[in-house]
C-alpha cells in the first residue's frame, strides 16, 4: 500500500469517526433538551449545540461523499446506542441540570 493510500484511509477513517461523535452528541442533546425547557438559557445553548452538531454531520456527510464512500453505519449504531443509554441513565438524577 503506497503513503499516499495509507493516509487517505486514516482521513477518512477520521472523517467517519467525526461523524460518529456528531451523531452521538446530536442524540445525547436530543434526550436531554426536553428537560431543559425551564433553563431558557441552557435550552437555547444546547438547541444551537445541537443544530452545530447536524450541521457539522451534514458537513462530513459531504466530504465521505466526495470521495466516494460514507459514514460507518456500525459507528453510527453504537453511537446511537451509547446517547440512548446515557439518557436513561442520567433520567435517575434529581436534578435536572446535572442530567
Amino acid at each position: 500500500m503506497s503513503d499516499t493510500n495509507t493516509a487517505m484511509d486514516v482521513y477518512l477513517t477520521g472523517l467517519r469517526n467525526q461523524h460518529a461523535v456528531e451523531t452521538q452528541a446530536i442524540g445525547t442533546i436530543k434526550n436531554q433538551l426536553g428537560r431543559m425547557e425551564a433553563y431558557p438559557e441552557l435550552h437555547a445553548k444546547m438547541e444551537a449545540e445541537r443544530a452545530r452538531s447536524t450541521e457539522q454531520a451534514a458537513r462530513l456527510d459531504g466530504l465521505l461523499e466526495k470521495h466516494g464512500t460514507r459514514a460507518s453505519a456500525v459507528k453510527e449504531v453504537v453511537t446511537g446506542t451509547v446517547a440512548t443509554v446515557a439518557g436513561f441513565a442520567h433520567a435517575l438524577s434529581p436534578d435536572e441540570v446535572l442530567k
